[in-house]
């Protein structure tokens, strides 16, 4: 029986050419306090319609969050009200650092890596709902097709306002038809409400502009 043996310098050097044992370099880190400082400055800048130009899907790149996450990161309060339920403001259209800035229990390093991808992006789009006028949604029974009107906002770095965007969601009729005929005389049974919130939170993701997908290279 043979066995080939291997010279321990020159296992070592392999080991080094490889990589072996190395550590990848640390994420940037960033003061999350310069992102709520950055939040509240965003919250207090929203212009009248028709004082900054029409959004295009271009010019929102960068930190994307809904209006519900903004005032989160703002350590701000979020009022219950239907145009700040979870169901309205999904968070497919957030960006997971804003997500983690949200999250008063999130790890204070896992926070420091947030702050400073955020910080080094080019900008920020905030996706605010103004009006939810959508009664089955809301557990009431009207034959109205339910509407979702909002505004999306893009901000430079510094959160100098760059751009803004009107949009209206509108409930499928097939699907409101359907809510209205199984309600159950002027109460809406849970199931019917969450479908037609489901709906809705479809058309929204369908209906907001977003900034165009990132090519594969």
């Amino acid at each position: 029986m043979s066995a080939r043996s291997f010279r321990p310098e020159l296992i070592a050097a392999c080991c080094i050419a490889a990589g072996c044992g190395k550590k990848a370099p640390p994420k940037p880190e960033a003061d999350p306090k310069k992102v709520v400082e950055l939040a509240d400055k965003i919250l207090h800048n929203v212009p009248a319609p028709a004082v900054v130009r029409d959004c295009k899907p271009e010019d929102l790149v960068g930190t994307t969050m809904t209006q519900v996450t903004l005032l989160q990161v703002a350590h701000e309060k979020v009022d219950d009200t239907p145009e700040h339920m979870d169901w309205i403001n999904p968070p497919d259209l957030e960006s997971p650092a804003a997500r983690v800035l949200a999250d008063p229990k999130a790890d204070t390093t896992a926070a420091r890596e947030a702050a400073a991808e955020i910080l080094a992006g080019p900008g920020y789009t905030i996706y605010r709902v103004d009006i939810v006028n959508a009664p089955l949604a809301l557990g009431v029974k009207d034959p109205k097709l339910g509407t979702v009107s909002g505004r999306v906002f893009h901000y430079d770095k510094t959160g100098a306002i760059v751009c803004a965007h009107l949009f209206d969601v509108l409930e499928d009729p097939e699907k409101d038809a359907w809510a209205v005929a199984h309600a159950d005389r002027a109460y809406v049974q849970p199931e019917i409400v969450r479908a037609v919130r489901d709906d809705l939170h479809a058309q929204y993701l369908k209906t907001v502009p977003r900034a165009p997908a990132k090519k594969q290279q």
